[in-house]
C-alpha cells in the first residue's frame, strides 16, 4: 500500500501533463505550440526532480553506479528544452522511460520503499501516454 501523501501528491502532479496535452491536441484557443512548450518545461522539471529522488536513494550505497545514473534524467530533461517540440516530447518520453528503469533497478536494490515501485509504475504510465498523445497531436 502506499502512503497517502506521495499518492496525492503523485496523482496531482499529473494534472498538468493531462491538461497541458490535451490543450496541444485539441490546439484549444491556438495554443496548441504554446502549450507543448510549456508540457515539455514541465515534464523536464518532473524528470528532474526523479533524478533528485535517485540521487537521494544512492546516498545510502554511499557510492557507485545509482550517483552516475541519477543525473541521466537531469541531462536528457535539460538537452529536451533545446530541441524543436516534436523531438523533445520524444526525448522525454525515453527520459522517462529510463527513469523508471533506473527505479526498477533501485527497487531491486532495496534502495526505494516497496511501495514505491508500483507508485512510479502508474505515475509514469500517465506522464508518457500524455507526452505520446501530445507528440502525435502536433
Amino acid at each position: 500500500m502506499h502512503p497517502i501523501v506521495p499518492r496525492v501528491l503523485g496523482l496531482g502532479g499529473l494534472i498538468p501533463f493531462i491538461i497541458l496535452s490535451l490543450i496541444t491536441v485539441l490546439n484549444f484557443m491556438d495554443w496548441g505550440q504554446r502549450s507543448a512548450g510549456a508540457l515539455m518545461v514541465y515534464a523536464a522539471l518532473i524528470l528532474s526532480f526523479l533524478g533528485g529522488v535517485h540521487w537521494g536513494a544512492a546516498l545510502k550505497q554511499e557510492g557507485g553506479a545509482f550517483f552516475l545514473l541519477s543525473m541521466l534524467p537531469f541531462f536528457v530533461a535539460w538537452i529536451a528544452l533545446f530541441l524543436a517540440p516534436v523531438v523533445g516530447l520524444w526525448l522525454l518520453i525515453t527520459g522517462f522511460a529510463a527513469a523508471f528503469a533506473i527505479d526498477r533497478s533501485m527497487a531491486a536494490s532495496s534502495l526505494l520503499p516497496g511501495w514505491f515501485l508500483s507508485l512510479r509504475t502508474r505515475l509514469t504510465g500517465v506522464a508518457m501516454a500524455s507526452l505520446l498523445v501530445a507528440v502525435l497531436g502536433l
